[in-house]
């Protein structure tokens, strides 16, 4: 065993997995994605540490995982309100989870799996 084959071996962890929501009505894949770390990554433990930090100062509302979550995306495809297209940023995203709870279930639950992140057989 070479144990450089292995060096990069969490990296999807790091720079994100794409993930596509569904309907929650009828379970079709719906036409856009967020590009997600995951929950094992040192940007989650980052961002974990930094909202602690807030909510203890008193700079966070009672919406902390809702800002978790979104603060480990790093991007997306073909997310509209109404006719436009937003442009990615936390606080969009921050806005849409709160606005859209059955998309914050199914993005959380993509995040807390770690088979979305590495291929295991």
């Amino acid at each position: 065993m070479n144990l450089d084959d292995f060096d990069n071996i969490n990296d999807i962890s790091e720079t994100g997995a794409v993930f596509v929501p569904f309907n929650p009505t009828d379970y079709t894949a719906l036409d856009c994605s967020i590009t997600i770390c995951s929950a094992r990554s040192r940007k989650f433990k980052s961002v974990q540490r930094e909202l602690i930090k807030a909510k203890a100062k008193g700079l966070v509302d009672e919406d902390i995982t809702i800002k978790l979550v979104a603060g480990i995306a790093i991007g997306w495809e073909n997310i509209q309100k109404g006719s436009e297209t937003l442009e990615f940023s936390t606080d969009n995203l921050v806005m849409i989870l709160k606005a859209q709870d059955w998309l914050y279930i199914q993005l959380e639950e993509f995040v807390e799996n770690p088979a979305n992140f590495f291929l295991l057989k």
